[in-house]
């Protein structure tokens, strides 16, 4: 320590704490987080040059643990001594993170809200407003954190394949919480509204009227009488991929997708509206397995109302789907007039696939297989809140790709979260 000091005292102050540029070692002016290590390097090693150098031109924490590297490499320090000095520069390293201000939302423009968050600024608030998400949410390390924020976090976590650290100089806080709170809302949001997407025929938006005109918009783009058709909705299954899982492979690989991954089955109204979501389910079942498990036709000829001449409201799916009195597919073996209802009928029912197109252009984290890890993360909520943030973007905007394909209006969000 004796002969560290007299070096501290030979050596000038700027260089010491690095304070001042100087021309001749290209040094930035900060405080320089490496000071301790070198003390400590400069008693181990009595290497004066060493000590100096280090401390007048390393201006970044990978040159001081390359530097730490080179001395162990070169036998000056031994195993236990390199330990020692790596525990201290990474604690020095930790202690000196610092991160920049919370979020703050009225400092962003409306294209920037989009840009980020795929809301509008006032959108957002609206939103956490009739989410009813607390004033004040509270995770499981303690940290604290404001509803608009918390949903702002989610909403930034699932728009874009972003890293955890990416984001922290958006809000100003850490990797760590960041995760706790994006998880912790979408949990809150799953539990909470995921009934939405489940139970549809007895939401107070989905009404008879509702269904009538769906079934309306559907027959007046397909040319087709709506007493021969009924149909209000798409029906299809989509498989999410995600990360080879550490086990049970065999289950969540698909072999006609070939990639592991899990599977679920939405339902999309001529008003662009996600009207049902059953899943996840295993990525190996097959479209009729999950349509036989989600018992989602004995639910709509227990709930939907019946047409004014006593038919059934119908959904349209492809050749998967079995054939029943709620359910119709395109002909097996058509004759020239099926042939015709078949290609009419596979031209509008493509508004199925603009539905889950739309959740992966909006939250395309959901589509980043890399980041997805099964028993990690909960990847089977992320892509049921998804689905339900661009039902709310969609009665927000009052319009999507399928409403105006068909021209029928969702409805309001007041409506829709009621």
């Amino acid at each position: 320590m004796i002969l560290a000091s007299r070096f501290l005292d030979f050596l000038p102050y700027k260089y010491m704490y690095n304070q001042q540029a100087d021309p001749r070692f290209n040094v930035q002016p900060r405080v320089h987080m490496g000071y301790g290590l070198l003390v400590q390097l400069t008693e181990l090693c009595c290497c004066h040059f060493f000590f100096y150098y280090s401390l007048a031109v390393m201006d970044s924490d990978d040159e001081l643990f390359d530097a730490l590297f080179l001395a162990w490499h070169s036998k000056l320090i031994d195993d236990e001594e390199f330990c020692m000095l790596f525990a201290s520069l990474e604690e020095e390293v930790v202690e000196a993170k610092t991160y920049g201000e919370r979020l703050d939302l009225d400092k962003l423009t409306d294209m920037k809200c989009v840009e980020l968050f795929r809301f509008q600024r006032s959108q957002i608030r609206q939103l956490g407003h009739h989410l009813q998400l607390p004033n004040e949410m509270r995770g499981p390390n303690g940290c604290v954190w404001k509803n608009v924020e918390g949903l702002c976090v989610l909403l930034r976590r699932l728009c874009y394949p972003n890293r955890l650290c990416d984001l922290e100089d958006t809000f100003g806080l850490p990797k760590s919480t960041l995760s706790i709170i994006s998880n912790t809302v979408c949990l809150y949001l799953y539990n909470t509204w995921g009934r939405l997407l489940g139970d549809f025929a007895h939401q107070a938006w989905f009404s008879q009227d509702v269904i009538r005109e769906c079934a309306a918009a559907v027959s007046r783009k397909a040319n087709l009488p709506p007493l021969m058709l009924n149909v209000w909705g798409f029906i299809d299954g989509t498989l999410r991929d995600c990360c080879k899982p550490g086990h049970n492979q065999r289950v969540y690989y698909s072999g006609h997708k070939r990639s592991h991954g899990l599977k679920y089955q939405g339902v999309v109204a001529a008003n662009g509206m996600f009207v049902h979501l059953f899943g996840p389910m295993a990525g190996s079942r097959h479209d009729a397995a999950v349509f036989r498990e989600s018992g989602l036709g004995n639910y709509m000829r227990l709930n939907l109302p019946l047409t004014a001449t006593g038919d059934r409201y119908r959904l349209y799916g492809d050749q998967a789907y079995p054939l029943q009195s709620q359910l119709i597919r395109p002909f097996a073996n058509p004759n020239p007039d099926q042939a015709r209802f078949n290609r009419t009928m596979s031209s509008v029912r493509m508004a199925v696939e603009w539905g889950f197109g739309e959740v992966q252009k909006a939250f395309a984290f959901c589509d980043y297989k890399k980041n997805l890890k099964l028993y990690l993360q909960p990847i089977g909520a992320y892509y049921v809140v998804a689905v339900l943030l661009v039902n709310c973007r969609t009665c927000l905007n009052q319009a999507n790709e399928v409403s105006t394909y068909f021209g029928c209006p969702p409805p309001t969000l007041q409506e829709y979260l009621r």
